[in-house]
């Protein structure tokens, strides 16, 4: 009968795990967990908070990004033109993040695919949202 509890208990952990919201920002479904000294405890955070408050921890992947020659050729590209029209260069920065946050992810997904999603397949698919 013992068994049957600490499965249970089990089973209820790892629920609640699942289901934790940021400490930081209040999301649901926090994907990270770090020991706090502080607290005595593990914080969960969403990725984003996490990548602000441990950015050590993202060092590797920034040079990964940088590497990445296909996304900075797209950002290159997009921000030559768009600073021949006009646009703000603080317009273009956050156009640029937001489409590399994209960029990543379908890279993790597929690397592939992410050959193909050029800035401008982005630009036309966030005008249809």
């Amino acid at each position: 009968m013992s068994s049957i509890n600490t499965n249970t208990m089990n089973i209820k952990d790892s629920i609640a795990e699942e289901c934790q919201n940021c400490w930081t920002c209040d999301k649901p479904n926090a994907t990270n967990k770090e020991y706090r000294d502080a607290l005595g405890e593990y914080e969960w955070t969403c990725t984003e908070c996490h990548r602000e408050e441990y950015p050590e921890q993202y060092e590797e992947e920034r040079l990964i990004v940088i590497n990445d020659k296909f996304m900075m050729g797209e950002c290159s590209e997009f921000t030559r033109k768009m600073l021949e029209n006009g646009m703000n260069i603080n317009t273009i920065c956050g156009i640029i993040k937001e489409y590399q946050r994209k960029y990543l992810y379908i890279k993790s997904q597929d690397k592939e695919l992410a050959k193909t999603f050029t800035m401008e397949m982005w630009w036309i698919c966030r005008d249809r949202k």
